[in-house]
């Protein structure tokens, strides 16, 4: 099932899942007028805080009907991910590379939502595990597990860190209790803060999970799942 859709209006979050599309080489599906039935592809060139750029047009019929001041629509599906922005067409530059390309202004508000397979269990806050995860670079943040899936997990934080890009990896541990510990490899997924107290809630992918490891986590999260259920909370589906 899908989840609800996010509307995502910071300009470095939108140039974060720009560049995810971008290294992916994603196909972009693009119309000229939200009920068209005829649709373009194009692909992520490059984007900045000021502007996009994208690949002329395939069929090439397309690039002929594109004036700059007009409004273009977008849409695209990566890895369950579905992806709707529109932007406002500039100008006819020419990349780095020498080919044509078209550049929009970047999207204010791209629509953002995802394929949900797993089941997230929300985990009550007097029972949370204390989750940790450590950068790179040394960096460790701290905090307590606020829900969990097969898939990946997030923690609130009580201040905002200093982790400013997605995709960072991180060695995570979850601490269930005094005999199990689960430590895995994971990549920063978001940080978002907290609207109704201080700190922040940053979601985290795991990632590498051999089967030891993910033997651990099932065990761990169908217990949480079961604790949850016996005591009437909330289960709901969740990105695997």
């Amino acid at each position: 099932m899908a989840d609800e859709p996010t509307l995502t209006t910071s300009s470095y979050n939108i140039l974060t899942q720009l560049e995810k599309l971008r290294l992916a080489r994603q196909p972009l599906t693009v119309k000229l007028t939200t009920d068209q039935e005829h649709s373009y592809t194009s692909y992520v060139v490059e984007a900045n805080s000021d502007w996009l750029l994208i690949d002329h047009f395939t069929p090439k019929s397309g690039n002929q009907r594109v004036i700059p001041g007009k409004t273009l629509y977008f849409e695209t599906n990566l890895r369950g991910s579905q992806y709707q922005f529109q932007c406002k067409h500039l100008a006819y530059p020419v990349d780095q590379s020498g080919f044509p390309c078209h550049q929009l202004r970047l999207p204010g508000i791209l629509r953002h939502s995802e394929h949900r397979t797993n089941y997230r269990v929300l985990v009550r806050q007097d029972i949370s595990p204390p989750i940790s995860i450590i950068t790179a670079n040394g960096s460790k943040l701290s905090g307590n597990l606020d829900n969990i899936s097969l898939g990946g997990a997030c923690l609130k934080h009580s201040t905002l860190s200093d982790i400013r890009q997605t995709s960072t990896s991180v060695a995570c541990e979850i601490k269930f209790d005094n005999m199990n510990t689960l430590a895995v490899d994971a990549i920063i997924c978001y940080q978002t803060p907290l609207k109704s107290q201080s700190g922040s809630r940053i979601g985290i992918q795991f990632q590498n999970l051999h089967s030891a490891i993910y033997r651990q986590l099932h065990h761990q999260v169908m217990k949480l799942q079961r604790l949850q259920i016996r005591t009437g909370l909330s289960i709901v589906q969740a990105l695997s």
